[in-house]
Order: structure tokens, then sequence, then C-alpha cells
């Protein structure tokens, strides 16, 4: 969209962070509950969180908090597209040894998983596909 565009523009126009997250809050007000969880809003925020962490797994997840509005969504959305660029074996360990390689899912029939099976599952649904 064209207020993805302006988050690019701004960073390329050397606006910091900070004012980037304040230039958001000046289009889309928190306390209304539209804007709070509406799309263009937190793509905004994503976006920014992307281009401003530099690939920084914690510097992006956490800019994405900071951007305020649905904060974790998108910081799942942040940390999912980042570590996919990183890759798993470059994650910091502070943030998957916690996890011990599982996941309490939420999709009626999975229960309990390991979050490297998921990964194994999910690469060969995208094989097949291709």
């Amino acid at each position: 969209t064209e207020r993805v565009k302006e988050v690019i523009r701004w960073e390329k126009d050397g606006i910091e962070w900070e004012d980037a997250i304040d230039k958001i809050h000046q289009l889309y007000d928190e306390k209304n509950s539209h804007d709070w969880c509406h799309t263009i809003s937190n793509a905004m925020i994503v976006t920014l969180a992307l281009i401003y962490g530099q690939k920084d797994f914690e510097k992006s997840i956490s800019l994405s908090i900071l951007g305020a509005m649905d904060t974790d969504c998108n910081g799942a959305t942040v940390g999912s597209i980042v570590g996919m660029i990183l890759g798993a074996n470059e994650l910091p360990e502070k943030w998957i040894n916690p996890l011990n390689d599982t996941l309490k899912s939420g999709v009626d029939g999975f229960g309990v998983v390991k979050i490297s099976d998921m990964s194994k599952r999910t690469v060969d649904i995208i094989k097949s596909n291709n």
C-alpha cells in the first residue's frame, strides 16, 4: 500500500525510527479500536521494524513492540520474517533454548509438537507445491 511505501521513504529520507513511530501515531490513534487492529497501521509498524531493525532479531522485534498497536501480532510477524531471513541456526540462543523445541499449538489436531517437526513440515509443503 501507499502507507507502507511511505515508511520505506521515511527511512531513505533519514528519519529516525522514533520519529517514524510518531508519524504512524499521528495517522492512527491506538485508543481507537479500529486503528489499533487496523491492517494498514500495523503493516506500517511491521515495515518500520523490518527496515530499521536491519535483520537484527531482537532489535526488529523490539521495534515492532515499541510501535504499539497490535504488539503481539506485530512482534510475531516480525520475528517470523527475520527468523526466516536469518535461518534457525542464526537465532539468539536465549530466544530458542527456553522453548526446548516445543510448541503448544492452538491448531486443532496438533497439541504439543516439536518446532523442528513443524518447520520440516512447512518446508515439505512448500517443496510439494513447486
